[in-house]
């Protein structure tokens, strides 16, 4: 799938199967490595976006998006090589009916759970393409997240909402492309070998809930959670063959936001009992307790927002060796100009995992030359020892080109 064919395959979905287009968006990136030499990688981008009402009631909803991801393969050739992707995909596809005060949303979607950016500790319900590292998370965290079948129902309350889940769609975290620089699982021998529940079924079913309210001026969210860890583990199914296997997750969790003056605090907790983790000595179950806390700032055009997580093991043996504690940080600063059509952020998020510290930096300066069109660009640099979470892909620093359009 090349570029053309995004182009042709949204021109003729604009024009033959839907009649009322709500938008189409289009957008090639292109980046160069700036620690290895030549194109690190290229990105073409399509998403179409439609809906109607089809009842007083009711409202329908689809949003197809097209993709082809080309990156620098992991080898240590002077030349070069690549490997790539491509998908062609629903990201929702739902009908969103109001009664009273309960909302139903059924069909193929996302949740966003917690008050986090960057770190997961509550946002666990979909799982997350993987391709582009943390990149993905930066540029637009909805556009990595993995879309589930599931059924919706919220109920508003007097001061709040109820939210219950039934999910019987079950995905994997979507790894890197095998052999891209951000495969480590190519590099440490573990071939993309999945042992993975692929089917509609009651026993594979997960069940989610949270209730949301207010105490004062605390806006306080309580949690459950019971279904998939979507980060696949390594199993050693026999002598000679090693597959990525998912299990289940049990999390209770809190999340509170209040104002201070012209900040505002959040903070979220979650509690996994029996936590699968992987080991030297294989997997091992503990309890895993993950604690957040963020403070944002907002004047005029100006946003700073600082965050801090800590992820601790629990319950396991000193003889076992995983990262029992492991901590990661972020700030974000930004601030628009010429009556907010240049945008100016950066991004530094930190990772400490056994005793070393990792930071990855995003510098990105967006300009709108018009109102349906935009430019952007930066550079994205990993630092960082080699063995550790974020220093080992110095050499996919870069610094990366985009245009996009919508109509």
């Amino acid at each position: 799938m090349n570029l053309f064919k995004l182009f042709a395959a949204s021109a003729l979905l604009s024009g033959s199967a839907f009649a009322e287009i709500e938008r189409t968006e289009i957008y090639y990136q292109i980046a160069a490595g700036t620690e290895k030499s030549g194109v690190a990688s290229e990105k073409y981008f399509a998403k179409l976006a439609w809906g109607t009402a089809v009842h007083d009631k009711c409202l329908a909803e689809v949003e197809l998006r097209a993709q082809k991801l080309l990156q620098r393969s992991n080898t240590n050739q002077k030349v070069a090589g690549y490997v790539s992707d491509e998908d062609l995909d629903i990201r929702n596809a739902t009908v969103n009916c109001m009664f009273d005060d309960w909302e139903l949303v059924l069909g193929k979607q996302q949740v966003t759970w917690g008050q986090s950016d960057y770190f997961r500790v509550l946002d666990t319900i979909n799982p997350l393409d993987t391709r582009e590292h943390l990149l993905a998370y930066m540029d637009d965290l909805e556009e990595a997240r993995l879309p589930l079948t599931m059924l919706n129902l919220s109920r508003i309350l007097e001061d709040g909402d109820f939210q219950f889940l039934i999910i019987p769609d079950v995905k994997s975290t979507l790894l890197p492309i095998n052999r891209s620089e951000f495969d480590n699982l190519s590099i440490s021998g573990i071939e993309n070998n999945f042992n993975l529940p692929n089917d509609f079924t009651l026993k594979n079913t997960s069940l989610a809930s949270r209730l949301r309210f207010f105490l004062g001026e605390w806006d306080v969210g309580l949690y459950s959670y019971y279904g998939w860890d979507f980060d696949p583990k390594p199993e050693q199914l026999n002598e000679s063959n090693e597959a990525l296997t998912l299990y289940r997750k049990k999390l209770f969790g809190v999340s509170l936001s209040r104002p201070l003056g012209v900040w505002v605090f959040r903070s979220d907790i979650a509690w996994q009992p029996d936590s699968q983790v992987s080991s030297s000595q294989g997997t091992l179950e503990v309890d895993r307790l993950s604690m957040l806390a963020g403070f944002d700032y907002a004047l005029d055009t100006l946003s700073f927002s600082f965050q801090y997580a800590n992820f601790h093991q629990l319950n396991a043996s000193k003889n076992h060796a995983i990262n029992r504690r492991y901590e990661q940080g972020s700030v974000s600063v930004s601030k628009y100009f010429l009556a907010e059509r240049l945008f100016i952020q950066n991004d530094l998020i930190l990772e400490k995992h056994r005793g070393k510290l990792s930071q990855l930096n995003k510098f990105n300066i967006s300009y709108k030359l018009r109102e349906n069109m935009g430019i952007s660009g930066g550079l994205i640099n990993y630092f960082g020892s080699k063995n550790s979470a974020l220093g080992q892909f110095k050499n996919n620093s870069r610094i990366y080109f985009k245009l996009d359009f919508s109509f």
